[in-house]
């Protein structure tokens, strides 16, 4: 029998759900940048050199891409500091990278990490943190996977061209926090709390 590994989604998006516009993510504010840092890093307080990391994301290979171009990376350079980062691609080659594991799909992804951690250390949480179309694959298809859904949403609407799931179609209301009250904060849509009620 395959075991998935569960995992949280963590997403930052425009009033209307809106997530791109010609390849261009909303304007993330400074509070958002500071959270997603903090909740995808978690505790880092493991021993220096150990080589081991308590969190890992995953992406896909658009947003990656996104990473490379910005220079926010390169093949020699972690993607995501203090994280382990999984790209899901067809077309990308391991050889290619040395801090980043590449997987062609998101379900060999999450089965990999379940058997790598039988023989490294569990990561706390594996968040999946983009793009649309992993997003949707990971809230429709692996829907019962998902501990935690992280969602930042702007007051602002939006032109966007690309669309994060909308939770209000995919999950009961009982499930469903209402945003955070001030400005645009943080909301945090939880499809099921941590121990799993």
């Amino acid at each position: 029998m395959t075991t998935i590994h569960r995992f949280s989604v963590i997403a930052f998006v425009e009033n209307d759900y809106g997530m791109s516009q010609n390849g261009s993510p909303p304007i993330r504010p400074r509070h958002w940048m500071d959270y997603f840092r903090t909740r995808t890093c978690g505790n880092v307080t493991v021993p220096s050199g150990s080589g081991r990391t308590r969190n890992a994301v995953i992406m896909g290979r658009v947003t990656f891409d996104a990473y490379v171009k910005s220079g926010a990376m390169n093949n020699d350079s972690e993607c995501m500091p203090n994280r382990d980062t999984y790209v899901i691609s067809k077309t990308l080659h391991q050889d290619d990278f040395m801090k980043v594991t590449i997987y062609k799909s998101l379900l060999a992804c999450l089965v990999g990490i379940v058997d790598s951690a039988r023989t490294f250390s569990r990561y706390d949480e594996v968040f999946i943190m983009g793009g649309q179309r992993l997003f949707t694959e990971a809230l429709t298809d692996f829907l019962p996977y998902c501990d935690t859904i992280y969602l930042g949403r702007s007051k602002n609407s939006s032109t966007s061209d690309l669309f994060f799931p909308r939770l209000d179609r995919l999950l009961p209301p009982d499930v469903l926090c209402p945003p955070s009250s001030g400005g645009g904060g943080i909301a945090n849509d939880n499809p099921r709390s941590k121990n799993g009620s």
